[in-house]
């Protein structure tokens, strides 16, 4: 358990996990926490039945990605090849947030924790970074702009996927804690208890306006927006299932303050830094930026294998056959993981990928309704705010390529996902 939560305080330092030598570091020890798990959990954790049919997804998309590559079918059969490693190393995220994180409730508090800790240290690093004169990482130059707010990832907008699962575990942070505090009989207590995971909240979404990324500021409020209607509907348990309208009036008042708060302190900080880029978005790039040619012609490459697709990982080297005179420049991904999830793994492996999210999605929200104790139900509430987030922002991106934040995701929702139910 100490050393899943030092993974993943540490597992966004190298660049995201981006470089191919760090990506390597995190399936080795991935691996060897697994074997680890393995040898040393009882035999009787070792079930696991709620994650069972999103572990078989990945475990199938991995196998298809091997067959690509092993046959020859893929247009790189070595991507294909570091394709399924890179499935492989998601489900052993997933299996290890389920074995270590869901049973025992300090399990819980310590994986989390982890993971704030090491938001902490984002935040930290990136605003000494943003501050620096220029834009250098470990003594490397990452290019872009260095008023972007990046963390330790070399670009800005992945960095945004790592601030939205942050965000969404610190609402669920607030939300348990607001509950807790109605038990309180100290008024300081309860302030206590409210207002640290409320500033900690406001801080982390004022970082991911300075990311710069409109996608990803737009993703984190369709997650607080998706954590918000379950808190504000509630969970159809104990006094929430017959509340009155006052309570989830005031519960809905609480939310709107809280994103009030954090939009007027990032107007205040800096509205051209926090909001520039998005209120000065323009028409064409609503409509016919050069994403949406990318997204259109790539269709081309689907038709000649829709079921079966080129091979994980082939988008790169299959795009330039079909790019235009009028797109210029080297793209090495969709900017749609969707999109590319079909060009690349044909209709199977975007059906996969899809029933997989759907299983999770729904043992989710299962726990949300039913999960043993508040803090359950608050990790399920975690999970689910940052799977509506990264899945609104995969739309338009690819930061779940990025090692670091496909495992932070998939040890947060293991966790949540194996919550016992009453």
């Amino acid at each position: 358990m100490l050393l899943l939560g030092l993974l993943m305080v540490v597992a966004p330092w190298p660049f995201g996990g981006a470089v191919s030598s760090a990506r390597s570091a995190l399936w080795v020890a991935l691996g060897l926490l697994l074997v680890g798990a393995v040898m040393t959990i009882p035999r009787g954790q070792k079930r696991l039945p709620p994650i069972a049919v999103p572990l078989l997804c990945l475990l199938a998309l991995a196998a298809q990605a091997t067959v690509q590559s092993v046959l020859g079918v893929a247009v790189d059969p070595a991507a294909a090849g570091n394709a399924a490693l890179s499935f492989l190393a998601v489900a052993a995220a997933l299996t290890l947030g389920a074995w270590l994180g869901g049973e025992h409730r300090s399990s819980r508090r310590w994986l989390l924790g982890a993971f704030v800790l090491g938001g902490s240290f984002q935040l930290l690093w990136g605003t000494r970074l943003w501050f620096a004169p220029n834009a250098t990482l470990w003594g490397q130059e990452v290019g872009g702009a260095s008023q972007r707010l990046r963390g330790t990832y070399v670009n800005p907008d992945h960095f945004a996927y790592f601030l939205e699962i942050l965000l969404a575990v610190l609402f669920a942070w607030l939300w348990w804690s607001w509950r807790r505090s109605r038990r309180v009989p100290s008024l300081e207590q309860r302030l206590l208890l409210v207002v640290i995971p409320a500033l900690a909240w406001v801080t982390a979404f004022i970082a991911l306006s300075f990311t710069g990324s409109r996608a990803g500021l737009l993703a984190g409020l369709f997650g607080l927006a998706a954590q918000a209607w379950w808190v504000i509907r509630g969970s159809g348990r104990g006094q929430e299932r017959s509340g009155v309208r006052w309570d989830r009036l005031r519960r809905g008042l609480a939310v709107v303050a809280l994103a009030v708060v954090a939009v007027g302190l990032t107007l205040w900080l800096g509205a051209w830094e926090g909001f520039g880029r998005l209120l000065t978005t323009s028409s064409y790039e609503l409509i016919s930026n050069s994403r949406s040619q990318v997204y259109a012609v790539s269709l081309e490459l689907w038709f000649p294998q829709p079921w079966w697709g080129l091979g994980f990982g082939g988008f790169r080297d299959a795009f330039p056959a079909v790019q235009p005179e009028s797109l210029r420049g080297l793209w090495t991904h969709a900017h749609s993981d969707y999109l590319e999830l079909l060009i690349c793994g044909g209709v199977i492996g975007l059906g996969l990928a899809l029933a997989g999210a759907f299983a999770l999605w729904r043992r989710l929200l299962q726990v949300w309704a039913a999960g043993y104790r508040s803090e359950g139900r608050a990790a399920a509430l975690a999970a689910l705010g940052a799977l509506a987030a990264v899945g609104a922002h995969e739309m338009v991106d690819f930061g779940l390529l990025l090692p670091a934040n496909a495992l932070l995701l998939g040890i947060l929702c293991g966790a949540a996902a194996a919550v016992p139910r009453r």
